[in-house]
């Protein structure tokens, strides 16, 4: 998991836990979704907010 970027933090801690950055989206969430083997288009359709790229830096 990456806690920076080259600009800018892609997780950060809030009240609610980590957080993916510019969005409400908890690690955790993210986490058991991804673990869960769902299909890229289902990925995209439940985080239309993530990127492909800010997916590879989470994971990273």
């Amino acid at each position: 998991m990456a806690l920076a970027s080259n600009e800018r933090s892609q997780i950060i801690r809030t009240e609610r836990g980590l957080t993916i950055a510019g969005t409400r989206i908890t690690l955790y969430q993210f986490m058991h979704y991804l673990n869960d083997a769902h299909s890229p288009q289902s990925f995209r359709n439940y985080f239309p907010q993530i990127t492909v790229s800010d997916r590879y830096a989470i994971v990273e």
